[in-house]
């Protein structure tokens, strides 16, 4: 036998030979396994969202960037697995949406919104056809909070996204929210610095000094989110030397306060950031009236405008032949309303009928964002308001014409579903109030 087998035989028996107290033993820090805590954990999150008697307020933040600001959402999670959710941006913000939701574990604990929701995928679920792309999330990895508050990190973007317990129910909650926005503010006074806002999305957008070159000047960009008491910044913000983040609504001086500003020293200040309104804003209360709609080169037709009271959505009563049809416009004062794809009524209760937008070049589109911006047209009437139909810059063709369709469904306007034109309004004008 060799040497070298010789010492192979004698180093296993010696360590067949070592005491059994020689071999480590890894102990077990945690009180649960694995397992129970990871249990634990789902159950904590679903406790907490079902607790809220009346819901949470979700400040939700798509794209990586953030370069789309905040939307905030009221959601009220019920024990069955189904949500109901009020949103910001709903066309008529006292409608509701109820969809489902879980709450699961893969990486880590994640609350998922699982079956469609019109207002919570907006932002997540690519829209080709008009060119929405977002980078939203629809996945939420929950990161801890009480009864309160939750804090919760979009899967794909990262984003916090904080949930505040709601002492209101949420469309009263939302409600709120339009309050504040219907002000629409174009750019605000902040300590002496002029922040701009963006307009379509909730961003402010201010001139500050390069950190290279102190001499030129960068556009810096702060996305913010509404509460139900005014403005939050997703960080905090350093404008005009004072660092805040929150900003409170005083309704009787028509201001925001911030509510948690400090300077250079730390020291706690007061500060009151004023907004300015374009030169186009058209109170909402000053719309509802009858209208002279121009077409076609001089064609007239007699239209109404009523209010919906939500201060986001207006209706317009159109009559034609024995039936008279509803369209909804959306309100933007600084200047415009808004008016796309949409049904509108029924004709004899025979056929569902739609308002698609008409191109120039005798295409119709489906799209329900394609279509109008009623824009402020500058002259304003004895009765006070003139607007110009122009295309809204979705669709590619551009909307220059009214049409209104015959389709075999409510809810779906399309090619399997369209029967055939009711009317066509040709090359769109103005909107003017008469009385």
């Amino acid at each position: 036998m060799t040497m070298k087998k010789l010492l192979c035989i004698f180093c296993a028996a010696a360590m067949a030979a070592m005491p059994v107290s020689c071999v480590y033993e890894i102990e077990d820090v945690f009180e649960q396994s694995a397992s129970q805590r990871i249990s634990a954990k789902v159950s904590e999150c679903a406790d907490l969202l079902t607790s809220a008697e009346h819901g949470w307020l979700i400040q939700y933040y798509p794209g990586t960037d953030r370069a789309y600001g905040g939307s905030t959402y009221a959601a009220r999670f019920g024990a069955n697995g189904n949500v109901e959710v009020a949103w910001e941006k709903a066309r008529t913000v006292s409608e509701t949406q109820t969809s489902h939701y879980t709450v699961n574990m893969s990486s880590s604990v994640v609350l998922t919104f699982d079956t469609y929701n019109d207002y919570i995928h907006y932002w997540s679920d690519p829209d080709y056809f008009s060119g929405n792309d977002y980078g939203g999330d629809f996945e939420f990895a929950y990161v801890g909070g009480d009864s309160r508050q939750l804090e919760f990190r979009g899967i794909k973007t990262g984003n916090r996204i904080v949930f505040t317990a709601l002492e209101t129910d949420i469309v009263s909650a939302i409600e709120s929210i339009s309050d504040i926005r219907r002000q629409y503010y174009v750019s605000y006074d902040v300590n002496g610095e002029t922040l701009e806002s963006d307009g379509e999305y909730n961003v402010l957008y201010c001139d500050v000094p390069s950190e290279d070159n102190p001499e030129y000047y960068v556009e810096a960009s702060y996305p913010f989110a509404y509460s139900t008491t005014g403005i939050v910044f997703y960080e905090p913000v350093e404008i005009g030397g004072v660092t805040m983040q929150n900003l409170v609504w005083n309704s009787d001086s028509e201001v925001f306060v911030a509510s948690d500003a400090i300077d250079g020293s730390g020291a706690s200040v007061t500060v009151e950031v004023k907004g300015s309104q374009s030169p186009d804003y058209i109170a909402y209360d000053d719309f509802p009236g009858t209208y002279e709609m121009a077409y076609d080169g001089g064609e007239t037709m007699q239209v109404e405008i009523t209010s919906n009271g939500d201060y986001s959505t207006l209706n317009m009563l159109m009559e034609y032949g024995s039936n008279t049809y509803t369209f909804v416009l959306g309100w933007y004062p600084d200047g415009h309303l808004t008016m796309t794809t949409q049904y509108v009524g029924m004709e004899n209760d025979e056929y569902y009928i739609w308002f698609c937008p008409y191109s120039s070049d005798n295409y119709l589109a489906y799209a329900e964002t394609y279509g109008f911006n009623l824009v402020n047209n500058g002259g304003q009437t004895d009765a006070g308001i003139s607007l110009a139909f122009e295309d809204n810059g979705v669709w590619s063709r551009g909307t220059s014409s009214i049409s209104l369709y015959r389709f075999t469904s409510p809810t779906t306007a399309s090619s399997a579903t369209r029967v055939s034109r009711l009317l066509l309004l040709e090359d769109m004008e103005t909107l003017t109030k008469t009385n």
